[in-house]
C-alpha cells in the first residue's frame, strides 16, 4: 500500500482497504454511486458489502442538476442521514458530481472517492474540487470539499477502453509540463508497465500543489494549464453534439497554450516537443478554424476569468508554469490555425 498524505491510498488491493475502512467507521448507511459501466465491471470488486446502490447514466452530458436531483432523491427516499457515506465508484463525472451531491446533502455527508478511470485516479479524485456543468460550461457550479478518503486501485484500469485511458494520460502529461521536466520526458512514450508508479507520481505532484494552495488562490492555478482553451473546446463540442473527451480537449488546449507560451519564454524547441508529442498521442479536435469566435465565447465564460479578462496558465519552460497571464483572441486564433494545420 502506498499512502499519499493522510487520505489517499494507492494499491492493487485498495478496495479491500476500503472495506476495512468502512468497518472501522460504523456509518449508519453506505451508498454507492455508479454508472452502467462501473456497475458491470467495478462493483463486483466491493464484494457483498451491505449498501444502497444509486445508478446513473455515464457521460459528460449527464453531469447536471437533473442528475443531481435523482441522486438527492435516492438519498432522501432511503432516509440517508448525516452519518451516511456516499462512495463514488466511477470516473471523473461520477467523482465530481457525487462529491457535489454529498457535500450539499443535509449540508454535507462523508464522501469516499473510488476512481475507476485514469482521469479520475490522477486528477478528478484528488484535490477536493466537486461540481457540475451548467449551460454547457464545464464545472460551473461547485465547491471545494475534500473526500474522507480516496482509494485508488490501478488494476481497475484493465477494463478501461484505450481511448478513455489516453484521455486520463493527458492530465499526467500536464503534471510533467507544469512541475517536473524529467517526468514529462518519461511520459512522452507510453509505458504501461510503469503505470502504477506513474499514477503515484502524478497523485503526489497534484497533492503537493493542492496542499500549498487548497482554494486556488495561487500555485494551484498551475493545474489549469491546457484547460482554459481545452474546456472551451470541450464545451463547444458538447453543445454541438461532437464526440470529444475531456482529456482529448485538454491535450488540444495544451498544444495551443504551449504555442501561446512563447510570450512567457517557452522556447521554440520546447514548443515543438509539446506539439509533436500531443500530435502523436491524440486525435484532432473536431472543430474548424472559422469556428474560432464561437469557441472563444466559451473561453470568455471561463470561471477563472476576472473583469472580463481571460486569465491563462502558460509555461516558462518545460516543468515550470506561470499563472494569471492574460491572453487575447488573436493569439488563440493563431494557435488554433497552427493546431488544425499540423
Amino acid at each position: 500500500m502506498h499512502l499519499i498524505g493522510e487520505h489517499v491510498v494507492v494499491s492493487d488491493q485498495a478496495l479491500n482497504y476500503l472495506r476495512n475502512y468502512l468497518e472501522s467507521k460504523n456509518y449508519s448507511a453506505i451508498f454507492v454511486l455508479v454508472d452502467e459501466n462501473t456497475a458491470k465491471y467495478c462493483l463486483p470488486h466491493l464484494g457483498d458489502l451491505e449498501m444502497h446502490l444509486i445508478q446513473i447514466e455515464s457521460g459528460e452530458t449527464n453531469k447536471n442538476l437533473d442528475t443531481c436531483t435523482r441522486i438527492w432523491d435516492a438519498l432522501f427516499r432511503a432516509k440517508a442521514d448525516r452519518h451516511s457515506v456516499l462512495i463514488n465508484l466511477g470516473g471523473g463525472v461520477i467523482g465530481d458530481m457525487g462529491g457535489f451531491c454529498a457535500a450539499t446533502y443535509k449540508r454535507g455527508i462523508d464522501c469516499i472517492q473510488a476512481p475507476t478511470s485514469l482521469l479520475a485516479m490522477v486528477d478528478a479524485s484528488v484535490g477536493g474540487k466537486n461540481g457540475i456543468d451548467y449551460r454547457d460550461y464545464k464545472n460551473f457550479i461547485g465547491l471545494y470539499v475534500e473526500p474522507a478518503m480516496v482509494f485508488i486501485q490501478p488494476k481497475l484500469l484493465d477494463t478501461l477502453p484505450e481511448r478513455q485511458f489516453m484521455a486520463g494520460y493527458a492530465e499526467m502529461l500536464k503534471h510533467g509540463l507544469i512541475s517536473d521536466a524529467a517526468y514529462w520526458s518519461e511520459l512522452k512514450e507510453v509505458n504501461k508497465r510503469r503505470l502504477k508508479l506513474q499514477i503515484e507520481k502524478s497523485v503526489e505532484l497534484k497533492h503537493s500543489i493542492v496542499g500549498e494552495d487548497p482554494h486556488e488562490k495561487g500555485k494551484r492555478k498551475w493545474l489549469n494549464f491546457g484547460h482554459t482553451i481545452g474546456h472551451a473546446i470541450e464545451s463547444y463540442c458538447l453543445e454541438n453534439g461532437r464526440d470529444f473527451l475531456h482529456g482529448e480537449a485538454v491535450a488540444a488546449g495544451m498544444y495551443m497554450e504551449a504555442i501561446i507560451s512563447a510570450k512567457t519564454g517557452l522556447t521554440h524547441e520546447d514548443i515543438l516537443q509539446v506539439r509533436e508529442t500531443i500530435t502523436k498521442l491524440y486525435p484532432k479536435a473536431p472543430v474548424q478554424a472559422n469556428e474560432a469566435p464561437e469557441i472563444w465565447s466559451f473561453v470568455l465564460g471561463d470561471k477563472k476569468n476576472k473583469s472580463g479578462q481571460v486569465n491563462c496558465t502558460l509555461l516558462t519552460s518545460i516543468g515550470q508554469a506561470i499563472y494569471d497571464i492574460r491572453i487575447h483572441f488573436p493569439e488563440f486564433q493563431e494557435a488554433l490555425n497552427i493546431y488544425l494545420s499540423s
